[in-house]
């Protein structure tokens, strides 16, 4: 004897959670083109982007916006990372900032 099977409600259930999910992302795509338009730019943090004192250590920070900071260079990711190493080991660093906000993996080869 033969089995027929019936798909009923569950064809349909999974017909119209892939129609939702469709619906969704198209969604969420049109939002991520119109944030990139509209997102405004932070002007880059000012100051000097290089410290030597003839240190022991040296660390230089290539990155993008975290790393350029906005405002004020001393509230940037490397500055931060700075002091609490200096706190925490007792030694003084030499540091360079190489950052651009907006910057890209294929475009960071031209800052070094």
């Amino acid at each position: 004897m033969k089995v027929q099977r019936t798909y009923g409600i569950s064809k349909y259930c999974f017909m119209l959670s892939v129609v939702c999910c469709l619906l969704l992302l198209s969604i969420a795509i049109y939002q991520g083109f119109h944030l990139k338009r509209s997102a405004l730019r932070l002007p880059e943090a000012s100051g000097k982007r290089l410290q030597t004192r003839g240190s022991d250590f040296s660390i230089l920070h290539v990155g993008e916006s975290p790393v350029a900071g906005v405002a004020d260079i001393r509230q940037g990711l490397t500055h931060q990372v700075i002091r609490k190493l200096t706190q925490d080991r007792g030694v003084e660093f030499d540091w360079e900032i190489l950052a651009k906000n907006g910057a890209r993996v294929s475009r960071v080869v031209y800052f070094i």
